[in-house]
């Protein structure tokens, strides 16, 4: 356990330059999970679901990344925003966290369900992984 910790503050000690990238993933991600919450208001008021308003809303923050430190943290954005949307909006409509819609209306929605049928868990997983990676490999 000691060694994890270790790990983790030796490479924030040799890589002070990816807490700012960091700090600004966490805060999005916390943006995203409230987000998800007003799309829940949404399709509960029947004011339909805003695709649009997500998809200029990620879009946004991963051009900032890109402006303020390298594209890879925009790639890292958009997976971490792929890894937590769908499970928290599913969670704030009484739905399992890896439900997966019998059909999906958004267009990454039909590609992942396409890929991934109906595990709802497996992409998750792997957008989280790939977040991770983009984050720790230095290009």
């Amino acid at each position: 356990m000691d060694c994890c910790v270790y790990d983790c503050c030796s490479l924030l000690v040799e890589r002070p330059d990816i807490m700012t990238p960091l700090l600004f993933q966490l805060i999005y991600a916390g943006w995203v999970v409230w987000f998800a919450y007003l799309n829940k208001l949404w399709i509960k008021n029947e004011s339909g679901f805003r695709h649009w308003a997500n998809s200029i809303s990620h879009l946004c923050a991963a051009a900032f990344m890109w402006q303020h430190w390298h594209i890879k943290y925009s790639f890292a954005i958009l997976f971490l925003v792929r890894a937590i949307f769908d499970g928290s909006l599913s969670m704030f409509r009484g739905l399992g966290f890896d439900y997966v819609s019998a059909d999906p209306k958004s267009i990454v929605d039909r590609f992942e369900k396409r890929l991934f049928g109906m595990n709802g868990w497996l992409p998750k997983l792997i957008y989280l992984t790939i977040c991770l990676l983009i984050n720790l490999i230095k290009f």
